[in-house]
């Protein structure tokens, strides 16, 4: 007869690690509902990797950013020099309750960005 003992448990772990990792890793889906609004000054606008855009908010702690914004058609220099030092709506995708266990804590995914009545850059 076989010895099972301690194999059960090794399924069960790896069961829950990957039902964890699943969690932890789940996209949140684009929407108004999935999202927060808040009105700031932008104190700087810059390049990040993989053309993602950067904006610094004043009084908003975190990194704010539009993915892949250059190869979306936004232009760098067009945005610092129209957004700069000005009042801005950003709308930013909500954390889940296991985005605090995440390697890019404090990042926050802009899903629109508006000057005004203006849209500057939406995903919704």
């Amino acid at each position: 007869m076989k010895n099972l003992s301690g194999k059960p448990a090794i399924i069960v772990f790896t069961v829950l690690i990957i039902a964890l990792l699943f969690l932890v890793f789940r996209p949140i889906p684009v929407s108004r509902d999935n999202s927060i609004v808040i009105n700031t000054t932008i104190d700087k606008v810059s390049q990040g990797s993989e053309d993602n855009i950067i904006l610094k908010l004043n009084n908003a702690s975190g990194i704010f950013y539009i993915n892949h914004g250059l190869q979306k058609g936004l232009d760098l220099d067009t945005l610092q020099k129209e957004l700069q030092n000005r009042e801005v709506s950003v709308l930013y995708l909500k954390s889940n309750f296991f985005s605090g266990f995440s390697p890019v804590k404090g990042t926050k995914y802009i899903t629109e960005l508006k000057l005004g009545d203006k849209v500057i850059y939406s995903e919704l």
